[in-house]
Parts: structure tokens; sequence; C-alpha cells
């Protein structure tokens, strides 16, 4: 059985017991998160959706991972410079190691 990325990162995320995601809309993952039944709180600028999910981790001690979702390509937002993508979905949805596929960054 295959499955695309969006859907597997959100079935990871319902595994691993996360309750909610923080967003910007316009992201892939989304329709995959609403599938899995994974509750989301929609922000109006993602960098909003990045601010509360680490706020979200570090009021919990760590003991708790905030997560969040935003759109990608020509009108993203940069990320702040201490915060750190783990893994991109933007693209064709296939993983591998071409442009349009999931990259993980470190």
């Amino acid at each position: 059985m295959t499955i695309d990325v969006a859907t597997g990162i959100a079935r990871i995320l319902n595994q691993e017991g996360v309750g909610w995601v923080s967003t910007f809309p316009v992201c892939r993952v989304n329709n995959a998160l609403g599938r899995e039944g994974v509750p989301m709180l929609m922000m109006r600028d993602d960098r909003y959706a990045v601010a509360v999910a680490d706020a979200f981790s570090r009021i919990t001690a760590g003991s708790k991972i905030g997560v969040c979702t935003f759109q990608g390509g020509v009108n993203a937002e940069a990320p702040p410079n201490w915060w750190t993508p783990l893994l991109s979905s933007e693209g064709s949805g296939k993983v591998s190691n071409g442009p349009g596929t999931a990259s993980i960054y470190r």
C-alpha cells in the first residue's frame, strides 16, 4: 500500500499523540490532517503559526511538542532564524531527492 507524503505526516503526528497543529492555510498537509482527525488552529500569518507551536513547546517544558504547517513556495514568509523546518512536503508528494519532492532539512 502506498500513501502520499501528507497523509504519512498526518498519521505519524496522530500516532505520536500530537493533539493539535497550528497552521497557516494553503498547505497540502492540512487536508490530510483533517482526514486523520487532527484538530487545526488556523492563524492569519505563518509567523504566528510558528510562534504558537514554539510557545506551546516552551510552556510545556518540551513534554509536548508544538507542530505547525504553513505554505511554501513564492509567497512564503522566511522563517525566523531561531527556527528550522524539519520536513517540507511542498511539491509532488513523492519522496525522493529531486525538486518538487519531500526534503529533510538539518
